[in-house]
């Protein structure tokens, strides 16, 4: 029997799982092979309601369609992580999953984002977060959110919490997104929801008010995936249509260039986006164009938007694009992640790749300083399956569970410019 029939076969009682628990007549999961890869598509709710291990890849929370590889990623698997992150970079921190739950951070923890339960300024080596059966995690600049397998919402830092703290008293919440002061979330039923700062209209609740609680945006039910930015959100939708909202200095949403808006705008006419990510200049920073995003489209194409003077779009120029500009000509882009003024990617081949500034080393090529405006291969590896960029670092999990880091390192004061192993755990989740 070849892999993908293996696949296939294994694939038909998540299927009926996924089926059972959501609502939605559309097909909920394909499979197709395509030389000798297998290509899987499916919708924001097969990830939310599969609750079972296969032989198939949900890496970073992978949006569809995933192109897997049972020759190069034969170790993969699909982990039902509510369609969220395993692992996060901060602003000057970095919190990670392990595979019996636990969550654990390290960096910088001045306003107690690490969720540690101690009034430490700077923590050095990976420490466990109060709490236990953790789902995802994603890092702000100062502040941390989480989701437990319970399908409860949690959150610590700005300051304040020095452990998780409990945001309100629903569950069902699947993933979630942290930018500079805004939170969104999605439940498991495909609606959206945020809170937190709002004076750009980044919540896209129709107001500019701060919302202290989880609040609805709209009355959609068929959001995919998002992504926060500075003071604007990003978010996809099961039909691949993209929207944004909130503040639109620079990064430009299609009809509407350089207009702002409180409620989520139809980003241009394409129908055919499978995952986005969202980059922006640090709060307080002089200059107009100060956000940049990436997207990767269905085809496996990468397209780029927005403030581009260290190259972080990664299309050959430093020029500023208020409209996508496609980033080469490759069709294997699988997932991509900002930071602050840098880039990295990865592809289906399994390799890394970084482009945009690189004055901490954060581009892990090697070198520190400069620029690159076109991406650029992270060592020679092919066994790299998650990354996640903070303000000047980045960070990434390879096949076999190891945690790598470069950049700078509020931690230990000393920038890296290659990655380097944060300890000899190989149980960082996948």
């Amino acid at each position: 029997m070849k892999p993908h029939e293996q696949i296939i076969l294994c694939a038909g009682a998540l299927l009926a799982l996924a089926v059972f628990s959501a609502h939605s007549a559309d097909p909920l999961l394909g499979i197709s092979p395509v030389g000798s890869n297998v290509v899987m598509t499916f919708s924001g709710r097969l990830q939310a309601s599969a609750r079972v291990e296969g032989p198939f890849t949900n890496v970073l929370g992978a949006t569809s369609p995933y192109v897997w590889s049972p020759v190069n990623h034969s170790r993969q698997f699909w982990r039902s992580r509510m369609g969220g992150m395993t692992f996060s970079a901060g602003g000057d921190f970095t919190l990670a999953l392990k595979h019996d739950g636990s969550l654990w951070g390290w960096g910088g923890n001045h306003f107690r984002q690490l969720g540690i339960g101690e009034d430490r300024d700077i923590v050095p080596e990976p420490t466990r977060v109060v709490g236990d059966d953790w789902a995802a995690v994603a890092c702000g600049s100062s502040h941390t959110v989480a989701i437990k397998t319970d399908g409860s919402l949690w959150e610590c830092g700005g300051g304040l919490i020095n452990q998780p703290t409990r945001v309100g008293t629903e569950r069902g919440w699947v993933a979630l997104a942290a930018g500079i002061g805004h939170n969104m979330v999605l439940k498991g039923d495909g609606s959206l929801w945020g809170w937190g700062g709002n004076v750009h209209g980044e919540l896209g609740l129709g107001n500019l008010d701060y919302a202290l609680q989880p609040t609805q945006v709209g009355a959609d039910t068929d959001w995919k995936t998002l992504a926060c930015g500075l003071y604007f959100t990003l978010a996809i939708k099961t039909d691949g249509t993209l929207w944004a909202w909130g503040d639109n200095d620079g990064f430009g949403n299609g009809p509407v260039n350089f207009v702002s808006t409180n409620v989520p705008t139809r980003f241009g006419t394409s129908s055919d986006w499978a995952t986005v990510a969202c980059g922006f200049r640090p709060q307080g920073i002089s200059g107009f164009l100060r956000g940049y995003a990436l997207g990767i489209k269905t085809d496996g194409s990468l397209w780029g938007w927005g403030y581009n003077h260290y190259g972080q779009l990664g299309n050959g120029t430093f020029d500023n694009s208020n409209q996508p500009v496609r980033v080469g000509t490759d069709t294997n882009w699988a997932v991509v992640s900002c930071g602050h003024y840098h880039t990295t990617a990865l592809k289906t081949d399994g390799t890394l790749w970084a482009w945009g500034s690189n004055g901490s080393g954060e581009l892990g090529i090697g070198t520190t300083g400069g620029t690159n405006n076109s991406p650029v291969q992270v060592g020679t590896e092919k066994d790299w399956t998650a990354v996640s960029c903070g303000f000047g670092h980045t960070v990434a999990l390879k096949q076999e569970g190891s945690l790598w880091w470069w950049g700078a390192s509020s931690a230990t004061r000393t920038n890296h410019n290659r990655p380097l192993l944060i300890n000899a755990d190989t149980n960082w989740d996948r």
